[in-house]
């Protein structure tokens, strides 16, 4: 639980113990979550091999994945702002 507060004011937020920074589906269609703390963990370990699969995925999966598909097929997993503009 965490408490925030302004001005006497405190409010009580329920939160998640794990924070992500992305979801994202790998080559075989599994949905991927990577959280804030395990990417700090491949930093602090020089983990590049895990850093750039990461790098990888995740922008491949926001930014080229959604154009691959021709119909609405996978419309609704790979829906994002950046495709709806482009």
């Amino acid at each position: 639980m965490t408490f925030w507060g302004i001005g006497g004011i405190y409010i009580q937020f329920n939160m998640e113990e794990e924070t992500y920074l992305a979801i994202y589906y790998d080559d075989f269609n599994q949905k991927i979550k990577t959280s804030i703390n395990e990417v700090k963990d491949w930093l602090d370990n020089n983990n590049k091999e895990d850093l750039s699969n990461f790098i990888y995925h995740r922008l491949h999966s926001r930014y080229l994945k959604p154009f691959q598909y021709s119909s609405c097929e996978c419309e609704d997993c790979f829906k994002n702002g950046f495709s709806m503009l482009a």
